[in-house]
């Protein structure tokens, strides 16, 4: 009688232990099938970013429709332009920040990218930042940031618990700050940053003299020509007297168009501190630009290091952090993502950073189509910039 049960028992256990393996290697296979085709699809969507009109075959499996919308903000209308997968509810979504784009979400540019990044099934949400068009980094957009989130993951074709954020050039700051408060972040699956920053203070220099550091180590970029005077432009609001603003104002409309225009007419009318505004925005000596810096004004000193991630990325626990930065960036050097990482690392904070030589700043470089290039340039950067789309899906 034992016997036989054993038998039984042990012909049961053989079966099982057969279907409890076919069970196994079947959700092995279909999770196989499902990268690989998450993978695929970040290829065919990253080719299109690099180039719509060569690499369109990921129009075949999706289309994406345009929803413009506007919300009232403290009296203020706040345009948002929403791109989203046709024939998909509750699909993920991603809130698109934009930086210095003087047409904002109007910009051919970020309307390219935020139409491409829909195809990968996300809904795109991306706001109209005003500020950040001009590049006037202030607490006001961090509030703005927040309230835009929230009405974000209140539309009934989002899944409200896979939201990321992809925050582009400037608008990193705003978003790190944003973001450090848990009642925000506790909502947020990931943060990429493209082309962001980590201490104002360090992009001033770098924007002024080509001029960064990182473990001792200085690297040198030649500066924009016009960036300078963009600088001026939206620091304008820290001079004290109307008279010298718009002599400053003057001044840098006049250089944003041609760099070798005389403007000592203006310069010999400003006051003092005018004049030591002028001095280390004309200024390409990074030492000299870190002392002119300490002469300015306190509440222009006190932005640069309030709206800087520095002091905030310690909050930034449960978040993936994404760090991308073009490796010859004329606008925010490459150094401040390395400082962001190595802050993140410090608090215990995993991220990944990836520097990308097809891009500058945040335009993106062609070459052309040589074997060569192909081997050397666009497969590598092909291979980095999937693997970012990827983790848009599958987040």
């Amino acid at each position: 009688m034992i016997k036989n049960y054993n038998v039984l028992m042990n012909g049961i256990y053989k079966k099982l232990r057969k279907y409890v393996f076919i069970f196994i290697l079947t959700i092995f296979i279909i999770n196989s099938f499902c990268k690989v085709k998450s993978y695929f699809r970040s290829i065919l969507v990253t080719l299109n970013v690099m180039d719509g009109k060569k690499f369109s075959y990921i129009d075949k499996f999706v289309k994406v429709k345009q929803i413009y919308k506007t919300y009232n903000y403290k009296n203020e209308k706040f345009p948002v332009k929403i791109f989203k997968p046709v024939g998909k509810d509750k699909c993920p979504v991603v809130l698109v920040t934009h930086g210095l784009a003087p047409r904002g979400f109007d910009d051919w540019r970020l309307v390219a990218f935020a139409k491409t990044l829909a195809k990968t099934g996300c809904v795109v949400f991306m706001p109209n930042f005003e500020l950040l068009k001009q590049v006037k980094i202030k607490m006001s957009t961090v509030d703005k940031v927040r309230f835009i989130f929230n009405k974000m993951l209140e539309l009934k074709f989002v899944n409200p618990d896979r939201a990321g954020i992809f925050a582009i050039s400037y608008s990193g700051g705003p978003v790190t700050i944003a973001f450090s408060d848990k009642k925000y972040s506790s909502k947020l699956k990931y943060i990429i940053y493209l082309g962001g920053y980590y201490d104002l203070s360090n992009v001033l220099v770098f924007g002024l003299s080509g001029h960064s550091t990182f473990k001792g180590y200085d690297y040198y970029t030649k500066p924009s020509k016009w960036g300078r005077w963009y600088y001026l432009l939206s620091n304008i609001d820290y001079v004290e007297t109307e008279s010298d603003k718009r002599l400053l104002r003057r001044i840098a409309e006049l250089r944003k168009y041609n760099p070798d225009d005389d403007i000592s007419e203006f310069e010999k009318k400003l006051s003092d501190k005018g004049k030591k505004l002028l001095e280390m925005i004309k200024t390409s000596d990074h030492k000299k630009i870190r002392a002119l810096i300490k002469k300015q004004s306190l509440r222009f000193r006190n932005t640069l290091k309030v709206m800087s991630p520095e002091l905030y990325i310690k909050n930034l626990t449960g978040v993936k952090i994404y760090l991308l930065h073009a490796s010859n960036d004329p606008l925010i050097p490459f150094t401040e993502s390395f400082l962001f990482r190595e802050k993140l690392i410090k608090n215990k904070i995993p991220a990944s950073l990836t520097l990308i030589n097809a891009l500058e700043h945040v335009d993106v470089v062609k070459k052309k189509f040589t074997f060569k290039n192909i081997i050397s340039f666009y497969l590598p950067e092909l291979v980095k910039m999937s693997n970012i789309i990827y983790e848009i899906i599958t987040n």
